[in-house]
């Protein structure tokens, strides 16, 4: 509280009017977080095809080993994209409004130059006004047409709270982890991810982990591989040329763009390293190593046992071979499959739906009977998969050893890191019993 003041009579009153001001603290400036993201513009991209469609990776090919033939060319690949494409860090506020764009930005920046500059009568402040009026209005109708407006069908509670951030009635400053630090079990966001990462990795704790003679195993007694089993260029440049661009990169750093506009000049080289990786019967660490980003089944979510679903990040080449790697398998997959599966490309639960009515539907036109379901839900059902029954089952159904070698490389040893708003933890194997260790 500051002094009182005491204040003159108002007119014809015999009485003093005294001021109390309260001392208020200053209001802090909402924080601001800084993002690194790849220049990806037209004019970087045009600058790395110069120099991609005139390289020749014949340094890659001519290599023997698969390890050797990956080390290389990541490191080719990866030191053009730091040349052309480097790294900028974008500063972002919380508070930011999920249509905010850089460009906006600018616009408020000359907008306030001009205002205190030459005032609000002036028609160079008037022009940067309308410009940052008529932007922020296109960026609401844009974000709505892409992210908000077929909510209103799938997610009727989603799609109401995306409308409310639109229009400046919820508070997005707040974030979903910060109800997970108590402040003495989990004491930052750091510790935060290590919890994270040593419960999704003590899921498997009780499962005998993949050595390198299971690998050996699977790929020996094959002095060569089948034809129909290696891959072509063409088949590479078609999964090259299906990826979006707008997903993150991986751990490896290599932006989809690159690989989906370049994919005529780089089909070639990923091909020949997918053929070695089925020879060796071997996979680079690097492809195997994914970043697992946590989000919040409910908000706030309630524990990390049960509030959190982890998204896992790949590298894009890892997921091309894979796709090649399935349809090698899947002939002999989808024929030992029930009619009545499914959880397959070209059906839907809807399907599924629709067929159990219809089951129930007709039990209850022959009377006399009533329909009873059973529904069942699998803990963590994708994470608990014991690799060693995986690969037998696939054996069992007669897949080639080379291709068993190649998906027991595949699963041996893979590591995973926990991110959280730019924060996390050192890789981690999975399949064992290891609290990783902050950095």
């Amino acid at each position: 509280m500051s002094v009182p003041e005491k204040l003159p009579k108002i007119g014809s009153s015999d009485h003093y009017c005294f001021v109390v001001r309260q001392e208020l603290p200053r209001a802090k400036p909402p924080p601001k977080e800084t993002i690194f993201r790849r220049d990806t513009r037209d004019s970087r991209i045009r600058e790395f095809g110069q120099w991609i469609t005139s390289f020749s990776w014949q340094e890659v090919i001519s290599k023997g080993l698969c390890q050797e033939k990956s080390e290389c060319f990541h490191r080719i690949l990866l030191g053009a994209v730091e040349k052309y494409l480097p790294m900028k860090a974008v500063r972002k506020c919380r508070s930011d409004k999920p249509w905010m764009t850089s460009k906006i930005k600018s616009l408020i920046r000359k907008r306030q130059t001009c205002m205190a500059k030459y005032g609000k009568e002036s028609s160079s402040f008037k022009f940067w006004r309308n410009k940052v009026a008529q932007s922020i209005k296109e960026c609401k109708e844009s974000y709505y047409k892409s992210k908000v407006r077929n909510l209103k069908v799938t997610d009727a509670s989603k799609w109401w709270r995306e409308v409310k951030n639109l229009s400046g009635m919820a508070d997005r400053n707040n974030q979903w982890f910060e109800h997970l630090i108590d402040g003495e079990t989990v004491d930052s966001v750091n510790t935060l991810c290590e919890r994270i990462n040593h419960f999704f990795v003590n899921l498997t704790k009780d499962f005998t982990p993949l050595s390198q003679d299971d690998v050996s195993n699977y790929s020996a007694g094959d002095s060569g591989i089948a034809g129909d089993l290696l891959v072509s260029t063409g088949e590479v440049y078609k999964s090259l040329c299906s990826l979006k661009t707008g997903k993150a990169p991986g751990p490896d750093g290599i932006p989809n763009v690159i690989l989906k506009t370049f994919a005529f000049e780089l089909a070639p080289v990923i091909a020949d390293i997918y053929n070695s990786s089925l020879r060796d019967a071997y996979l680079p660490p690097l492809l195997k190593r994914a970043t697992l980003t946590p989000l919040p089944k409910q908000s706030p979510p309630g524990s990390i046992e049960n509030g959190i679903r982890p998204i896992s990040l790949t590298c894009e080449i890892a997921k091309v071979m894979e796709g090649l790697t399935l349809a090698r398998i899947m002939p002999s997959i989808v024929s030992h499959l029930d009619n009545k599966q499914f959880a397959m490309a070209g059906k839907s639960t809807q399907q599924a739906i629709v067929y159990i009515l219809h089951l129930a539907l007709e039990a209850l036109d022959k009377g006399g009977c009533t329909p009873r379901f059973f529904f069942a839900d699998f803990r963590k059902g994708f994470d608990l998969i014991d690799s060693k029954i995986l690969l037998d089952k696939l054996s069992k159904l007669g897949n080639h050893n080379v291709v068993l070698g190649w998906i027991a490389a595949f699963l041996y040893k893979r590591s995973q890191f926990v991110r959280i708003a730019w924060v996390g933890c050192i890789y981690t194997l999975i399949y064992q019993w290891w609290y990783s260790t902050r950095y």
